[in-house]
């Protein structure tokens, strides 16, 4: 009898036995096959997820910052932005925290909903208005330059403290 061990990590090894009328390079290109469909089965707008996620700094150190809330912070990829939840301390229950979205070189930063105009010394917080409506009327924020994620953060970290 013939055998193949493929190591998986270092405590795990997979091992095959084989008959002999069954050959070792046979297994071989069997397996290469069902990876390679198993690679072409991944959703592409994971893929374009990652990649136009990795591209922008901005998105990067915000998503960074955002992480180091506290343990109690979800994060979740959609085809179109990252998404973050928090447990509400009162209820115990998930709430949205912020929805990072890349856009160019430029991040807009969409936030519980709620009144953060005490908060907002720069007044950069857009709010749904009758002629004017914010993605799920969420009040939002579009920055360009790296010098405003500590300030965004800041919003948000006011945000999670006060849930």
């Amino acid at each position: 009898m013939s055998q193949v061990t493929v190591r998986i990590d270092e405590m795990s090894n997979y091992t095959i036995e084989f008959k002999e009328e069954y050959s070792i390079d046979d297994f071989i290109l069997v397996i290469e096959g069902h990876m390679s469909k198993l690679r072409r089965l991944i959703p592409t707008e994971e893929k374009h997820i990652t990649t136009k996620f990795q591209k922008n700094d901005l998105f990067n150190d915000l998503t960074t910052l955002i992480k180091g809330l506290g343990e109690d912070v979800i994060k979740k990829d959609n085809p179109t932005m990252r998404t973050f939840r928090s447990i509400n301390k009162s209820t115990n229950k998930e709430m949205g925290l912020a929805w990072l979205q890349p856009s160019g070189n430029s991040l807009i930063i969409y936030l519980r909903k709620g009144d953060y105009k005490s908060i907002d010394h720069k007044r950069m917080i857009v709010y749904s208005r009758e002629k004017h409506k914010t993605f799920g009327e969420y009040p939002m924020i579009k920055i360009n330059k790296s010098t405003d994620i500590n300030y965004i953060f800041d919003i948000i970290k006011n945000i999670y403290n006060k849930s």
